[in-house]
């Protein structure tokens, strides 16, 4: 990775622990255990540890547990090479061990990609409750565990009857509605229900401190643009030089919460996080994808035209997505970094120059 990026990526995180200024006492001298490590979350963590001991000499090591640890070290050689960020090779289906001194573990490991949800539901279930199980019989046996932090999702929410009520405010830590599980597509949301139950039942049976983070969508480096979620499909058009595709009307809204501020906000929740609390982890800002495909198309040369592929569903915006953050902001102090625009641009400019089309941003960005 050119040096540039690696120089920007250190620059965001130090933004998002300037918002945390205790973070660094709070994480000094911990062992960080990340199950499912060598995804988006983990490797902003990963960023977030290396900048900690270089600029602040915490002495955090983190160990980065995941399928593909051989990949991401080829990929990510500038914290591979680290001493203090550790890999190791594992399939989460499967009974594993981790370090006896590791003091944190989140367990981030999941299937959020709704094309395996159809092709693979067996897959979603298993990784997310026979791997946390694996995760939790393993934090059974350290001796200096001080907490265990399961990644969870806000669909875990499902269909409110307030629907409109949630639509103006955003989906509180407390809404809890009704989930189809006779339908296929809803494993991920049924499976990660289940997760938050199976925390609770360790928790009370083997006294493990547990907090629940439930993620809603990020954005930034580190997240591949083939990924099947609406931002990401504009970003990979614009810099493809095609036009913009949009399902729907596009009045759909999401909110962003950018890479070194969802990493931030999980490390707080691992070094502050209360037991049994569960903490909403995402973006402030709920826009529409009308809205981001327009930032995306302005930030890209030539502009590309918004093209609106089929009709609106029913219901208008039933499939708003995005959290209110009332109850993070007044117990743990979580504030974003990076805004929505400025993590569009961010995540721009690192995956144009990854690929070597750095021509198709306008100068402004590519300035960055």
């Amino acid at each position: 990775m050119p040096e540039s990026l690696t120089s920007a990526l250190r620059s965001d995180c130090l933004a998002s622990l300037a918002l945390q200024p205790a973070l660094a006492q709070r994480a000094a001298g911990h062992r960080i255990a990340i199950i499912g490590g060598t995804g988006f979350v983990g490797t902003w963590i990963a960023e977030i540890v290396a900048a900690l001991n270089d600029e602040f000499r915490c002495g955090v090591r983190v160990d980065l547990l995941g399928r593909s640890a051989p990949a991401w070290r080829a990929a990510h050689p500038h914290l591979a090479g680290r001493d203090d960020i550790q890999l190791k090779t594992i399939d989460v289906r499967s009974s594993f061990e981790l370090a006896r001194d590791a003091t944190l573990v989140l367990y981030a490991a999941g299937v959020a990609d709704p094309r395996v949800h159809a092709s693979d539901p067996f897959r979603v279930q298993e990784t997310a409750l026979q791997g946390l199980t694996h995760a939790l019989a393993a934090s059974t046996r350290l001796e200096l565990l001080q907490r265990f932090v399961n990644v969870s999702s806000g669909l875990v929410a499902g269909t409110l009857p307030q629907q409109m009520q949630v639509q103006a405010r955003g989906l509180k830590e407390s809404d809890l509605g009704l989930l189809d599980f006779t339908r296929v597509h809803n494993v991920y949301a049924e499976s990660r229900r289940a997760a938050e139950s199976l925390t609770s039942l360790y928790a009370s049976q083997y006294r493990i401190p547990v907090s629940t983070a439930r993620a809603f969508t990020f954005i930034g480096p580190y997240q591949p643009l083939d990924a099947p979620w609406a931002l990401n499909n504009f970003i990979r058009d614009a810099l493809s030089g095609n036009d913009i595709r949009l399902h729907g009307d596009g009045n759909t809204r999401r909110s962003y919460l950018y890479g070194s501020d969802a990493a931030a906000w999980l490390l707080k929740i691992l070094t502050e996080g209360r037991d049994g609390e569960v903490y909403n982890v995402g973006g402030n800002e709920p826009v529409s994808h009308s809205q981001v495909a327009d930032l995306v198309a302005g930030l890209t040369v030539p502009t590309p035209q918004l093209v609106y592929k089929s009709q609106p569903a029913a219901g208008g915006r039933q499939h708003d997505f995005f959290p209110d953050l009332q109850h993070v902001e007044a117990t743990l102090g979580l504030r974003q970094a990076v805004q929505t625009e400025a993590a569009i641009e961010r995540a721009m400019h690192w995956h144009a120059h990854r690929v070597g089309v750095g021509r198709r941003l306008r100068p402004t960005i590519d300035a960055s």
